[in-house]
């Protein structure tokens, strides 16, 4: 199922916004070569029938299955940020209106909030 055809039925059934994950290797109508033009090209098409979209970053990568903080041994909470950084300012622009917000990470069920440790997810998520 195409995007286009994604948004329709979400239109079709009085849905104006809608979570859920995208297979890009099963989908060959979405370009995969870069994963910025790939989401680029998902909320354009989104955005035809006017369906709003929300980005969640649920894993830290493409064969992780989700941890519960939004850092790893692989990945620094620098590296994070550049990431949420790399996003935003693909996407917050005219052009790509529908998208309400970045969930900028899934359940962090490992970290903690407000006690300015390591895994204090409210710290983590402030942006200088």
């Amino acid at each position: 199922m195409t995007v286009f055809a994604i948004a329709t039925t979400l239109h079709q059934n009085k849905f104006n916004s809608a979570n859920g994950l995208i297979n890009c290797s099963t989908n060959r109508a979405i370009d995969t070569i870069n994963y910025i033009t790939a989401l680029q090209d998902i909320v354009q098409g989104l955005a035809f029938r006017h369906s709003s979209v929300m980005v969640s970053l649920r894993t830290l990568t493409t064969n992780s299955h989700g941890t519960g903080l939004w850092y790893n041994g692989a990945i620094t909470p620098a590296m994070y940020l550049t990431s949420v950084d790399t996003l935003t300012a693909s996407l917050c622009n005219d052009t790509y209106w529908n998208v309400l917000g970045v969930d900028v990470k899934n359940e962090p069920f490992d970290g903690t909030w407000g006690l300015d440790d390591a895994k204090d997810f409210n710290a983590g998520a402030e942006l200088e």
